[in-house]
């Protein structure tokens, strides 16, 4: 099979996850609007759908597919399934300490991650409610990547891609049930909308269990020991998973941030959701298939091909993530009105949320491209130069944040999350050449082409916006969402002739294939 063609099943099936989990948010933004029980309920959300984020991003895979790889190669078949099993049964205690701790210290995490509910006592000790109820997600979603990791070092990436998919309808599931409520009504519903988080958790472990009994191999459960092989992956799997997860850790920040003002946490909830949804194909792809192919061909001698496996697989996740910037740019307020501006989220959150959005989307091209420079570096196990990037990624979030704030409001806050984004890169690309060889002839002339093809589809969709509105300001929710969608499929049209028409794409990175 291809590196494209595993990139693609595994992208779209994050695509598929997200599209529903757009279904989802749409929905939660229905029920709870951006108030008091919103804001509590998605600050409560943020380390579990940070987790979800991490681990089905492959930061699980960054610290285990290495390791297994080498052990595989090195001592063999069995060894290896026994290393797996003591992974998993070593993996569960951790996780389920993890959580004891945070229930424990629940207060604490939340005034960690938003000091500014502190001055409002309902929202703070609603907040700490929601945690308690949803945080048993990252210990279940926490053993089911690691499960979905050594499924993915065997190359079998669809229960692990699928399962979040079905994750995502179980919580719509609940969704449906509850009513546009209340503020009272609200808080209610988001008792149950942080249960259902956790039973979601439990739903995926459930099914990469089943993929992993059906074809164990040489997988044989353990009791837990503190092995050499197991120091090994602890030393490294925290460090590469909070690197790999620094995009996920950087909106963190920013969440803290935006704390200080109301309804900021709900606006950059839902602009990070859309935000993401280009990253997935790109993240989720490079962050299993990527780093399984990189680490496999790194443990057989074959450098040149995981060089090779790199470039093509930056040039492909610019090719998504420079016009899913441009558009996102451009579209934010029509997007964010078409998306949620209804029941309990009215025309001010919209506004709010396509103004961050905007700001967001301008770390996107870096995001992306960090998320493949990093990739190397987990598969040969070099982790200080990924950390250095998320630490110099989060401070610089941090610390412009609240300096744009007080001039730029909200728009500070999203702006200082893409300066971040953007320094992790540059560290990442300044360290590249020391880790792989130089980049093949023509990449930096096919990426400036992309670029190109990508403005040519902005000037489009600004033209296109003019045309069309009368359409997005209409006050029927179909004939809004049928202009938007136009501009969608023609942008995409016009920036695939424009990108084919002048050569962007090589014609190689559809080719290549795995010996």
């Amino acid at each position: 099979m291809s590196l494209a063609r595993s990139s693609l099943i595994v992208g779209l099936a994050a695509i598929a996850s997200r599209l529903i989990g757009f279904a989802r948010d749409v929905m939660i933004a229905r029920v709870l609007g951006a108030g008091m029980a919103a804001d509590a309920f998605l600050l409560a959300f943020r380390l579990p759908n940070v987790a979800r984020r991490v681990f089905g991003e492959g930061g699980l895979n960054a610290g285990f597919v290495p390791l297994y790889s080498r052990i595989r190669a090195e001592r063999g078949e069995a060894e290896a399934g026994r290393f797996a099993g003591q992974a998993m049964s070593g993996a569960s205690v951790a996780l389920l300490g993890l959580t004891a701790l945070v229930e424990l210290a629940a207060p604490l995490v939340v005034m960690a991650l938003g000091a500014g509910y502190a001055a409002e006592a309902d929202k703070f000790a609603l907040a700490v409610i929601y945690l308690r109820l949803a945080f048993p997600f990252v210990a279940l979603a926490g053993l089911a990547s690691l499960i979905g990791a050594y499924l993915n070092a065997d190359r079998r990436y669809t229960a692990a891609a699928m399962a979040p998919v079905l994750v995502n309808v179980l919580m719509i599931a609940v969704l449906m049930m509850l009513d546009v409520p209340d503020e009272e009504t609200a808080i209610r519903q988001g008792w149950w909308l942080s249960l259902a988080v956790s039973i979601s958790g439990l739903v995926h472990l459930g099914i990469v269990v089943v993929a992993l009994l059906r074809d164990p191999g040489r997988f044989t459960w353990q009791r837990p020991r503190l092995t050499p092989d197991i120091r090994r992956l602890a030393r490294r799997v925290l460090p590469a998973t909070a690197a790999s997860g620094a995009t996920q850790l950087a909106v963190v920040v920013a969440t803290a941030v935006a704390s200080q003002e109301p309804s900021a946490v709900s606006w950059l909830y839902y602009a990070d959701r859309v935000a993401q949804l280009p990253l997935s194909l790109i993240g989720v792809a490079v962050g299993t298939v990527l780093l399984s192919d990189v680490a496999a061909r790194l443990a057989a001698g074959d450098h040149q091909g995981a060089a090779i496996a790199q470039a093509r697989a930056l040039e492909g996740a610019l090719a998504l993530a420079l016009p899913a910037a441009v558009a996102l740019a451009i579209l934010a307020g029509p997007i964010s009105i078409v998306l949620f501006q209804r029941g309990a989220f009215g025309p001010e959150d919209a506004a709010g949320t396509a103004t961050l959005l905007r700001m967001l989307a301008i770390g996107l091209p870096a995001a992306a491209t960090a998320k493949v420079l990093a990739q190397p570096f987990f598969a040969r196990e070099a982790l200080r130069i990924p950390i250095a990037g998320g630490m110099a990624c989060l401070v610089v979030t941090g610390l412009a944040g609240l300096a744009l704030q007080p001039a730029m409001g909200i728009a500070g806050i999203g702006l200082g999350l893409s300066l971040g984004l953007g320094v992790n890169a540059l560290v990442l690309w300044g360290a590249a050449r020391s880790v792989a060889p130089a980049f093949p002839a023509g990449m930096a002339r096919r990426v400036s082409l992309l670029f190109a093809a990508a403005l040519a589809m902005g000037v489009g969709l600004a033209a296109g916006m003019r045309w069309l509105a009368p359409w997005l300001i209409a006050d029927q929710l179909a004939v809004k969402a049928g202009a938007l969608a136009l501009l969608c499929v023609s942008g995409l049209a016009l920036y695939a002739g424009v990108a084919r028409g002048i050569g962007a794409i090589a014609p190689q990175f559809l080719r290549w294939r795995r010996p």
